[in-house]
């Protein structure tokens, strides 16, 4: 039997699944993200990112797939199913590729930079790729 037949108020689960998303992505893209960005040494913030961000790509998955499931079932909202479903593609994307490959990249160019002066041709490699992993992963 699917889930909504033994989730009363399948509605009320929905809008407090939704609040809870919208949230956590506000206040970990405006408020907690520019405060420690503005608060924390490069580094520090660099290696608490690398462990707050699976965490929170894991929960955006997991809500992402239910409001995705119950978007399809309530009636009147099945034109936002494919909205629901990108979003949550692109959080599982960012859990198991991009996410992974940004922090190896990052700690790389923390390694390279620890040995200061100018960036070798590696340097400006490993310092692109991050820039490029960074960036796909903030979309």
């Amino acid at each position: 039997m699917p889930l909504h037949n033994f989730v009363p108020g399948l509605h009320g689960w929905h809008v407090l699944a939704l609040g809870t998303l919208t949230g956590m992505v506000l206040h970990t893209t405006f408020v907690s993200s520019i405060v420690q960005y503005k608060a924390l040494p490069r580094t520090t913030f660099g290696h608490l990112q690398s462990k707050q961000f699976p965490i929170y790509f894991a929960i955006c998955i997991g809500l992402g797939s239910f409001l995705t499931y119950t978007t399809f079932h309530l009636k009147g909202c099945r034109g936002n199913v494919s909205v629901w479903a990108a979003a949550t593609l692109g959080a599982l994307l960012n859990y198991v590729y991009v996410g992974p490959e940004t922090r190896k990249y990052g700690f790389l160019l923390e390694g390279v930079e620890k040995k200061g002066g100018e960036l070798d041709a590696k340097g400006k490699e490993i310092k692109t790729r991050f820039g490029v992993f960074h960036g796909v992963s903030a979309l």
